[in-house]
């Protein structure tokens, strides 16, 4: 059996997406709708997934809808797919570790764990964390998440670099918008565990150094253009590279705008997947943001529903 950093180099490359929860009208889980959209994931070539995390309203999600979210992403994936298992929690460490080692026992790969949020730890208090969480389980791998745009916590790369003792610690987000943040995590981990690269549009530099994942923005609906995407950037296609880069922008300028989990539901409600609804915080899209939305999806070649 592959230990956690040999399956993160063998297996975590190309695309990788943060599922949506989908809801029904009555505010439940709609798991049919959930596994639907990753066996289309799964037909179509991708086959990297978080589920119950950001892009999953992990906020919303009650404890017992967290674990459910879970199995049913590992049922469905049924191995053809890595799973990633969001087992966060702002500040309760044995939730973190009550969750994680439930991921584990279904037969998650990888735990997806931000940094304790709301207060402001310390170097070491998060040296600690990860430490404890990483003790704690036997055979699932540890995905250090930090995320200073949304936490205002950092993980430093010393931290991380000392964190690397524990050799189920297999991969590291960068999710940092500071492009030169990748850099540094390249240097602290010296190619010892794998990097994922949260922010799409950095996914060209990191290729330059040898980083070759990253969550995609336009796979949740079009699927054969984030495959060209990824293929541009493996190969370096230069000439692919500026058309496939560029034409993603009105996308990215709409993520900006509008939070994620809210924007891609509605695209896929667009092409016949299941979006749903959302939870409280979250709100709907205006008409004019879904015209704005609906067009922009039709310029990346995408085949949508009739209105």
């Amino acid at each position: 059996m592959d230990s956690p950093r040999e399956k993160a180099k063998s297996r975590l490359k190309g695309i990788c997406l943060g599922l949506t929860t989908p809801f029904l009208e009555d505010g439940g889980f709609d798991e049919e709708g959930f596994r639907k959209n990753i066996e289309f994931y799964i037909q179509n070539g991708i086959k990297t997934f978080v589920v119950g995390g950001t892009m999953g309203e992990v906020t919303a999600l009650s404890l017992d809808e967290r674990k459910h979210v879970i199995r049913a992403g590992v049922e469905q994936s049924a191995g053809r797919a890595i799973i990633l298992a969001d087992t966060h929690h702002v500040g309760n460490i044995n939730e973190v570790i009550g969750l994680t080692r439930y991921a584990e026992e279904v037969g998650a790969d990888f735990a997806y764990i931000l940094t304790p949020f709301y207060w402001r730890p310390t170097d070491r208090a998060l040296f600690e964390w990860y430490k404890t969480i990483a003790q704690s389980v036997k055979k699932i791998g540890i995905m250090l998440y930090p995320n200073p745009w949304r936490t205002n916590v950092r993980l430093k790369p010393e931290v991380i670099r000392e964190l690397l003792q524990f050799k189920n610690i297999a991969i590291v987000k960068a999710a940092d918008p500071d492009v030169g943040e990748i850099t540094k995590l390249v240097a602290a981990t010296r190619g010892e565990i794998v990097i994922n690269i949260g922010w799409e549009v950095h996914a060209l530099h990191a290729e330059a150094l040898g980083i070759s994942n990253y969550f995609g923005i336009v796979g949740y609906f079009n699927p054969e253009f984030e495959r060209r995407y990824e293929q541009a950037i493996l190969n370096m296609d230069r000439q692919q590279l500026r058309e496939l880069h560029v034409i993603q922008q009105p996308l990215r300028e709409l993520y900006s705008e509008i939070d994620a989990p809210v924007l891609i539901k509605e695209c896929l409600d667009m092409v016949g997947l299941r979006g749903g609804h959302v939870r409280l915080p979250l709100w709907p899209m205006t008409d004019d943001q879904k015209r704005k939305l609906r067009e922009v999806v039709k310029d990346l070649g995408t085949k949508v529903l009739d209105e």
